[in-house]
C-alpha cells in the first residue's frame, strides 16, 4: 500500500531526476550542432539516472539512497561536464581536430543538420552561457527537490545555502575567458575547465550535514588512536581547502600576477578565496588540536556520566557492606548481654 508521504516522495524524485535528464538532453543536442551525432554518446549518464531513479522509486518510495551521497547528480554531471568543455573549446576557437575526428565523419552528416535545423531564438553565446548558469541552478533546485530522508530541514536549508555559495564562485571563474590574453592561453583554459569540473564534484556530497553517527565510546582505544583525526568534520575541510577555495585562488592569483587581471570580480573572490583558506585552515588546525588533546564535548560528558555512576554503585556498596556488618555487630552485642 502506498501511503500519501510516500506518493509525495515518489512525486519529488521524478520530477527531481525528469529535470536532470532533460536539461542533459539539451545539452547533448547543442554540443552535436557542433561537433555531429556521436556527441550523443554523452547520454549515457542519462540512463544511469534512469536506472537509479528507477530502483528508488519502485524499491525505496522515493526515499534516496544515502543522505550523504547523491548518484542522480553524479550521473548528471557524468552529462554535463563533457558538454561544457566542448561548448567552451568551441567559443573559443579551440576545438581540436582530433575531436573532430571522433565526433564528425562527412559521411554522417544528416542528424547533424536535421538538429541545426531547429530554430532556437537565442544565439550561440547566449545559449552557452545560460546552459552554464542553469546547470547550477538546477542543481540547486534539484537537491531541494530530491527527497529529505533521515536530514532535517535545519541539514537542508545549511546544505542549499552552502550550493548558492559555491556556484556563485564557480559562475564567476568563467568570467576569466572574457578577458584579453586569457581566451588565447590554451593551457590556462584547460586549467580554468579543470579546476571548473572538479568544483562542480562537490554537488554530490552533502558536506555541510555529515555527522559522526558512531559511539566513540565503544571502540577499543586502539582504534580511537588510529581513528582520532579521521572524522568527517576533517573531511570536509579537506574537501573545501583542495576542491574549491585551494584551487580557484591559485587560478585568480595567476590571472592576476601573470595576466595581468584586476577586474572587481576577480580581485573579490580572489579576497574571498584567500579568507576561506586562512578560515578553513584555522579551523583544521583548531580540530586537530583539540583532538590531540584529547578533549572531545561528548566524549567527556559519556565519561562523567560513566565515572559518576561508577562513583554512585561504589558508594552505594559501601553503605550498604557498613550497614551489614553494623547489623552483625548490634546483633552480636545483644547476645552477649
Amino acid at each position: 500500500m502506498v501511503l500519501p508521504l510516500d506518493c509525495i516522495h515518489i512525486t519529488e524524485a521524478f520530477i527531481a531526476r525528469l529535470l536532470f535528464a532533460t536539461h542533459g538532453c539539451v545539452a547533448v543536442w547543442r554540443v552535436a550542432v557542433e561537433y555531429g551525432e556521436y556527441a550523443f554518446v554523452f547520454l549515457s549518464g542519462a540512463v544511469g539516472i534512469i536506472i537509479e531513479g528507477g530502483y528508488v522509486i519502485k524499491q525505496r518510495r522515493g526515499i534516496e539512497i544515502s543522505k550523504r551521497f547523491c548518484p542522480t547528480v553524479l550521473f548528471y554531471l557524468i552529462i554535463m561536464i563533457p558538454c561544457v568543455w566542448l561548448l567552451e573549446m568551441e567559443r573559443l576557437n579551440l576545438r581540436q581536430p582530433f575531436l573532430m575526428g571522433i565526433f564528425h565523419d562527412p559521411r554522417y552528416n544528416a542528424t547533424a543538420d536535421t538538429l541545426a535545423s531547429i530554430d532556437v531564438p537565442l544565439s550561440s553565446e547566449h545559449f552557452r552561457l545560460a546552459l552554464e548558469q542553469s546547470l547550477l541552478l538546477l542543481m540547486i533546485l534539484g537537491r531541494w527537490l530530491l527527497p529529505k530522508g533521515e536530514m532535517s530541514r535545519q541539514q537542508v536549508s545549511q546544505l542549499l545555502l552552502n550550493y548558492l555559495g559555491m556556484a556563485a564562485d564557480i559562475v564567476d571563474l568563467f568570467e576569466l575567458f572574457r578577458e584579453e590574453g586569457i581566451n588565447r592561453a590554451e593551457e590556462f583554459v584547460y586549467s580554468i575547465l579543470t579546476v571548473y569540473s572538479l568544483s562542480l564534484c562537490q554537488f554530490t556530497f552533502a558536506l555541510p550535514i555529515i555527522t559522526d553517527d558512531s559511539n566513540n565510546g565503544n571502540r577499543p582505544n586502539q582504534l580511537l588512536g588510529m581513528r582520532k583525526y579521521v572524522t568527517p568534520e576533517v573531511a570536509s575541510v579537506l574537501v573545501t581547502l583542495f576542491i574549491h577555495d585551494g584551487p580557484f585562488l591559485c587560478v585568480r592569483l595567476v590571472a592576476i600576477f601573470y595576466y595581468n587581471v584586476y577586474t572587481y570580480s576577480v580581485v573579490f573572490f580572489t579576497t574571498k578565496n584567500g579568507l576561506m583558506v586562512i578560515l578553513q585552515s584555522y579551523r583544521l588546525f583548531g580540530i586537530c588540536l583539540q583532538r590531540n588533546d584529547g578533549i572531545d564535548i561528548n566524549n567527556v560528558e559519556e565519561g562523567t556520566f560513566q565515572a559518576t555512576d561508577k562513583q554512585f554503585e561504589a558508594i552505594t556498596d559501601e553503605r550498604i557492606a557498613l550497614k551489614t556488618r553494623s547489623n552483625i555487630y548490634q546483633g552480636i552485642n545483644e547476645e552477649d548481654l
